[in-house]
């Protein structure tokens, strides 16, 4: 059956009218009100995530700025550091090579001035007539005048610390040794005696007095011996043979052996070179205990002692036959006869860790107490850990080979190396922390064009976390954090900080505890943006990114809030009307079936009234007060 409008009763109708007049302009109304608040919520909570996220990006790139300002004002100091010690390295070495200097001079002077002694030139005559015209010696002479003059010899030996002194004729032949090692007759042209530095001092003194450098002399049972010797003369200029003092290391010991201010691993020791090949000329008396070789007579070569050898002066930093990274001060020294140079060294790490005074720490731990990092490193340009303040597992090791090679350290190091700046070694699990994740920064120190050294700090994971983490405006699900380009957390997460924290990051996949979104992967193609995405829960959310450029990989920052979050003012505003509304129909309702009623009746009567009438009911009356 089909209804149509006119065929609805009047009072209906008027209600229906009434209803329609009242709530369709309430629901388009309604509609349009919804509509533009929410499109007004949105753009308002992209605009609060764009600034938070902006914000968030500067305090981040403001975070690693101060950072490397720390890191490169700790290599400047280290630099300071470092030129002190060369200065302080340098002074030492000088005042010892003129102490030095000055002991060999004073030799040349002795046995110059004792050549010329009545008593040294009477019993050169003397001795010299023990020789029989066969070379055999005249035990009674000798003897006869060994008592005369032994006493003069011996108190002279003894009171200036030489280990012998002995008178040789003319020929070479040995006529008297104050120690008694050496047996009169001995010639310097036949054994045990040829081919010693007793031998080759005699060659070269026929002139003017000279040293012959040490080396192992048999008859004194292989002791390193450093011969001087000058010609005694008669009073007519006779050539009456040679006058020889031998030394041992002692004396020399005694003026580079004094450590004063050289700390723990400083020394000072003296080098010579002897047929090419360059050899101690002192005892060392700290690297000793590494190698018990290291005294008079050991071969050992280096840059430095090199450089002193060949007559230059100066200090710089180099690598010892041990691997260490010293400083070394170097200077020749010279003397007639002689090729030698003298070389103090001090370990680069104890110049750089000295304490300050006042201080229980050295100046590298009371720098990371200071600024919060977890540890600093040293590294050789060759990639050996030298120092370490926390002295974990990686102190010692190789950054750049074996198990470090390819870890943040060893990346930093290497790039610090390869680009001579500051480098970054992104977070990665780190072997030495039992696969905790690391992330380095590292700096050169850079001095004439070379490495020095590279300095490294640990960086705090925590200053990073405390700054994405503050929430200021936020709401209850908005967070700001951080993902690698490997799509892993590189702060944790407010909302899922179990499953999507740094750690759990890169102790799980990336699908399950990383980040591979929309918005990840266009701010690591280099474009920021904001709007509506699936996050890492799957979850709507207005997303705010932007590429963090930090110098040889790029991070990503986001900013995001649920979608629900932002709508939920518009949902209650869209109750809110559906309420009216419906209070609204009631009202309109009641008061369209009050008006409807009171037009409706009276027309109904008028209506019946002429019903009646028509049908022949002339006394029907209408009674109308509206």
């Amino acid at each position: 059956m089909t209804y149509r409008l006119k065929d609805i009763r009047m009072k209906p109708k008027l209600i229906l009218l009434f209803l329609a007049a009242g709530l369709v302009p309430l629901a388009l109304v309604g509609f349009w009100s919804a509509r533009k608040a929410g499109e007004s919520l949105e753009a308002a909570a992209v605009e609060k995530l764009v600034a938070a996220r902006d914000l968030k990006k500067k305090q981040v790139e403001e975070l690693f700025a101060t950072w490397r300002e720390d890191l490169h004002s700790l290599v400047q100091t280290a630099g300071n550091l470092r030129q002190e010690a060369l200065d302080k390295l340098g002074a030492i070495t000088g005042l010892k090579g003129r102490q030095v200097t000055e002991y060999l001079e004073e030799q040349i002077s002795d046995i110059e001035a004792f050549s010329r002694n009545p008593t040294v030139v009477d019993a050169a005559q003397k001795f010299g007539q023990i020789f029989d015209a066969d070379g055999t010696v005249d035990e009674k002479l000798e003897a006869f005048f060994r008592e005369k003059y032994h006493g003069a010899f011996a108190s002279y030996a003894e009171r200036y610390g030489y280990a012998d002194v002995i008178l040789l004729d003319p020929e070479g032949r040995v006529s008297y040794a104050a120690s008694g090692t050496l047996s009169p007759g001995l010639s310097v042209t036949a054994p045990p005696i040829a081919d010693t530095g007793l031998a080759r001092v005699f060659a070269k003194t026929a002139e003017t007095a000279a040293f012959e450098d040490y080396e192992a002399f048999g008859p004194a049972g292989g002791a390193q011996s450093l011969f001087v010797a000058a010609p005694v003369r008669g009073e007519d200029g006779t050539d009456l043979g040679r006058l020889v003092y031998r030394i041992t290391p002692e004396a020399a010991n005694a003026i580079v052996q004094d450590r004063l201010g050289l700390g723990e691993t400083g020394e000072t020791y003296l080098v010579g070179l002897q047929d090419g090949r360059s050899e101690l000329r002192s005892d060392s008396i700290v690297y000793v205990k590494k190698n018990p070789n290291l005294k008079v007579g050991y071969a050992v070569t280096t840059p430095y002692i090199e450089a002193a050898l060949a007559g230059k002066t100066g200090a710089e930093v180099f690598t010892n036959t041990m691997g260490d990274l010293v400083m070394a001060a170097f200077a020749p020294v010279r003397a007639p006869g002689l090729h030698w140079g003298i070389v103090t060294i001090m370990t680069l790490e104890e110049a750089l860790t000295s304490r300050l005074e006042g201080s229980e720490n050295d100046f590298l731990t009371d720098f990371v107490g200071d600024k919060g990092y977890p540890d600093l490193l040293l590294v050789h340009p060759e990639g050996r850990v030298f120092y370490s303040v926390a002295r974990g597992k990686d102190y010692g090791q190789n950054a750049l080979q074996g198990d470090l090679a390819d870890s943040p350290l060893g990346r930093a190091v290497r790039k610090a190396l390869e680009t001579r700046a500051a480098a970054l070694g992104d977070l990665a699990p780190y072997g030495p922390l039992g696969g905790e994740p690391a992330g380095f920064l590292a700096e050169p120190l850079v001095h004439g064009g070379d490495v020095e050294f590279v300095a490294a700090v640990r960086l705090p994971l925590d200053d990073v976390n405390r700054l994405m983490q503050e929430r200021a405006g936020m709401g209850k699900t908005g967070e700001t954090y951080l993902v690698g380009p490997d799509k892993r957390m590189r702060s944790d997460s407010f909302l899922d900080p179990e499953g999507h924290s740094v750690r759990a990051s890169f102790a799980g996949t990336v699908e399950r505890n990383g980040v591979d979104t929309e918005a990840v992967r266009e701010a690591l193609s280099g474009r920021a943006g904001a709007r509506l995405i699936a996050d890492y829960r799957g979850s709507p959310v207005y997303s705010a990114f932007v590429p963090l450029d930090l110098g040889g990989f790029t991070w990503v920052l986001l900013a995001e809030v649920d979608e629900a979050e932002v709508q939920a003012p518009v949902r209650s505003l869209v109750i809110s009307i559906v309420v009216t509304g419906a209070l609204l129909a009631l009202g309109v309702a009641a008061l369209a079936l009050a008006v409807a009623s009171g037009i409706a009746r009276p027309l109904a009567r008028g209506v019946e009234f002429a019903r009646a009438v028509a049908g022949g009911d002339l006394e029907a009356d209408l009674d109308v007060d509206q």
